[in-house]
């Protein structure tokens, strides 16, 4: 039986390259937006296109299936390498679990993918049968990574919207001064203050009353 990526027919196995391969390419620009960190575009473009054409030429290497499965694996090992690398250079603000989440299951995959072909063919041949599978649970690992950390930021933008429309209900944006609701607010907490303090001294004074007496 020829060698092919995961053991599935060529023409699958191109189809479902290339998807993998368009997954990688938009996993790698959707981290660059989303961790403001910049890509090389010609570089991004470059590779797509090779790793692309690597992936079509498949028929061309029927002689030699493991050196077009060992180019398709060193093309998203890539690929995640990138994501990680620019997941560590980020400024942006993450809880550390958050981080550590999606740099460990990163690098997960990154090996898995390296792996592939070393492990199916020399160490553990049946490994294509569960490679499909362990992948996919890293996978989605490490997209849950992601939402968690795109919910975090959208939370910690919420809380930063909010003091900054609070901010500028009791602040005026002209002058930075206080304004009118800023000391009604301040003028009722004082208000409550002395009314709790007028309490306790007559608490107090009727307490020393009753002890006289």
């Amino acid at each position: 039986m020829a060698f092919t990526l995961f053991n599935v027919s060529y023409s699958s196995s191109v189809l479902y390259v290339v998807l993998v391969l368009i997954e990688k390419l938009a996993l790698v620009v959707g981290v660059s937006k989303f961790f403001s960190v910049p890509l090389v575009r010609y570089w991004v473009v470059g590779v797509s296109t090779v790793a692309v054409l690597w992936a079509m030429a498949q028929p061309l290497l029927v002689s030699i299936p493991s050196l077009h499965t060992l180019g398709i694996c060193f093309f998203n090992a890539l690929a995640l390498a990138v994501v990680w690398g620019m997941v560590v250079r980020s400024k942006l603000s993450l809880h550390p679990a958050i981080r550590f989440a999606i740099l460990t299951a990163t690098a997960l995959l990154l090996l898995h993918w390296l792996a592939y072909v070393p492990v199916s063919r020399l160490l553990y041949p049946p490994w294509h049968v569960y490679a499909f599978a362990f992948g996919t649970i890293l996978l989605v690992l490490q997209y849950l990574a992601l939402l968690a950390a795109v919910f975090s930021l959208f939370h910690q933008r919420l809380l930063e919207s909010e003091a900054e429309a609070l901010d500028l209900a009791y602040r005026d944006p002209l002058t930075g001064l206080n304004n009118k609701r800023y000391m009604d607010v301040i003028f009722d907490k004082v208000l409550l203050l002395a009314s709790r303090l007028i309490s306790l001294w007559r608490f107090a004074i009727l307490t020393l009353i009753s002890l006289n007496r």
